[in-house]
């Protein structure tokens, strides 16, 4: 992601706006320094209130998972720019814990970093791998109690895709699939519209029936598309001449 960031934040709508303005003159300064134009007129915070715990849990597996997705190479628990890698990952706290290469972020660095000398009473930033580490400002401990377990909280971030979809369509995000997510939607609507858990024997209009729900729906590839139905290319692409 180049264009925007994401953020869980437990703040009133004025602290968020606060926040959001902040971020943005900061990395206004940042890149003024570094000689690069970049017009950030557009900018702007889109807040989204948070209404009840599973709602929570929704949000927090939606900005987690959202980072990785953009990179096949990257796994949740791989991705570096987030906080992810360190829920219910208890190798990645104990290297925190003990890694001999961290150190604290110094106040020559914040005002490096932010070109300002408002985080100089800000201190235990912890640098690690190159970057201040999550674990040293993100409140994952608490974030982790929202969950009944791991096992709950992987499945928040793999399998619960139409609460994805739905936030998404809320704030006007596109979100985009992995095979294995994509697979499980279509199998999902073969079963509820025609009956049959296998979308690769279907009739071929039936195909086509679900070759748009996933184009449409959720933005779904040509080349998944045909993975996904056992369809011709050729014909895909004819229906979605764009997607190519």
């Amino acid at each position: 992601m180049n264009n925007h960031v994401h953020f869980t934040v437990g703040c009133s709508y004025d602290e968020a706006v606060a926040f959001a303005g902040r971020l943005k003159k900061y990395l206004q300064r940042w890149l003024a320094s570094s000689g690069k134009t970049v017009d950030l007129s557009g900018w702007g915070l889109s807040a989204r209130v948070i209404e009840s715990l599973r709602d929570l849990r929704n949000v927090i597996a939606y900005n987690n998972r959202n980072g990785f997705l953009v990179n096949p190479d990257e796994t949740p628990f791989s991705y570096p720019w987030g906080a992810n890698r360190y829920f219910f990952n208890r190798e990645a706290k104990l290297r925190f814990d003990s890694c001999e290469n961290k150190r604290t972020m110094s106040k020559r660095m914040r005002r490096y970093l932010i070109r300002s000398h408002d985080a100089d009473y800000i201190n235990g930033l912890v640098m690690m791998d190159g970057y201040a580490c999550p674990l040293s400002f993100c409140a994952i401990t608490d974030a982790e109690q929202y969950y009944r377990n791991a096992s709950h909280y992987l499945s928040a971030i793999t399998r619960n895709i139409e609460s994805q979809k739905e936030i998404a369509a809320e704030i006007g995000e596109r979100l985009f699939y992995n095979d294995n997510e994509l697979f499980a939607a279509c199998v999902r609507m073969a079963n509820d519209r025609f009956g049959e858990s296998r979308p690769s024997v279907l009739a071929k209009d039936d195909k086509i029936i679900l070759a748009k729900a996933l184009h449409y729906d959720y933005n779904a590839g040509n080349k998944q598309i045909c993975r996904m139905l056992n369809l011709d290319p050729g014909a895909v692409n004819a229906l979605f001449p764009q997607s190519q």
